[in-house]
């Protein structure tokens, strides 16, 4: 009796075993077969894409055919209104002759307008056919990530090293993902610093030119040269403690992705200093410009600065993209094994 008891528990335990493999067989299996489709779609897709662009080339193509249908037509309507004695029967010869000219330039142009409907025609319904298909895509992604969760609960529920792959994967994925927003948040603090740059140097670039007429003239110009000089200084320096903020935003950003450029942070203190309040007379007028162009070339040397962090960070953020599109279909692999 004891024997035929424990026989029946190894039998049921292989029985539960067998069906948690077929399970997971139809798990994997399943992946496959909706990654497979997924793609096949997406080469769908490009074509799709492709047809819209052909649907808007003939679109355009029959906006023009049809301008030209009207100006021919105009062109009989008021060839038929002319007289037999006017100026234009003595410069072109007979009406007639004109008049059959032109309406076989329009017949030809209604056979150009006849054969583009027929291809808006064609165009169309393969675009409707592909929509179709196309909008499948997001669907089948929808199922696809169902199915990943239901794979990935089946791995991390048994200890194996199929286990630890995937917990390996999925911390790096996080930590990828994590690592691209902090990029793209500091991306985004750079084009703001940018910007900011780019108005105070031009303002200090406007102070400097009306400076220059100033001192030409020996500072006879009058008050409007020194109204707009004045004016350009002071709206640098209210957009210069802008800049600063926005500096110190963006170097806390780049310490966050472990990178650090103190040396924004120290020309932006050499750009503070410059004077707020200008006297006008020949030697401060000489003083103020050469400060200018010192701020000037401190504000380029920034702008470069800010523009090259910019580019390594667009370059990481590409990385980033091709690490984790490697992590995904190493994940992918690893969920369609059985």
């Amino acid at each position: 009796m004891m024997f035929l008891l424990f026989l029946a528990l190894i039998v049921r335990y292989y029985d539960q075993d067998s069906n948690i493999t077929m399970a997971t067989q139809t798990t994997s299996t399943k992946i496959k077969e909706t990654i497979t489709k997924i793609a096949e779609l997406q080469a769908v897709k490009r074509h799709y894409d492709n047809t819209l662009d052909e649907l808007d080339s003939v679109l355009a193509k029959k906006d023009s055919i049809e301008n030209q249908m009207i100006k021919e037509l105009e062109d009989i309507t008021n060839l038929e209104k002319l007289g037999m004695k006017s100026i234009f029967h003595k410069v072109l010869g007979n009406k007639e002759e004109q008049l059959e000219k032109e309406r076989q330039e329009y017949l030809q142009v209604t056979l150009q307008h006849k054969e583009v409907l027929n291809a808006i025609e064609v165009v169309e319904f393969e675009k409707n056919v592909l929509e179709k298909k196309v909008f499948s895509i997001d669907d089948l992604a929808n199922e696809l990530e169902v199915l990943k969760q239901m794979r990935s609960k089946e791995i991390l529920s048994v200890s194996s090293e199929l286990r630890n792959k995937l917990v390996f994967i999925h911390k790096k994925k996080d930590d990828l993902k994590k690592y691209e927003i902090e990029l793209q948040e500091a991306f985004s603090m750079g084009s703001q610093t940018t910007t900011s740059l780019e108005k105070v140097h031009a303002q200090l670039k406007n102070a400097k030119d009306w400076g220059n007429r100033d001192m030409m003239s020996g500072g006879g110009n009058g008050r409007y040269v020194k109204s707009m000089k004045h004016g350009a200084i002071d709206r640098a320096m209210n957009e210069i403690s802008r800049t600063k903020l926005l500096l110190n935003s963006f170097n806390r950003e780049l310490t966050e992705i472990g990178y650090s450029n103190q040396r924004l942070g120290l020309q932006v203190e050499n750009i503070a200093r410059f004077p707020g309040v200008i006297f006008d007379n020949l030697i401060s007028d000489w003083i103020v410009q050469n400060k200018i162009k010192g701020v000037l070339s401190t504000v380029s040397n920034l702008m470069d600065d800010v523009h090259l962090i910019m580019q390594s960070i667009q370059k990481k953020i590409r990385q980033s993209s091709v690490d984790y599109d490697k992590f995904e279909s190493e994940e992918n692999r690893l969920l369609e094994q059985n």
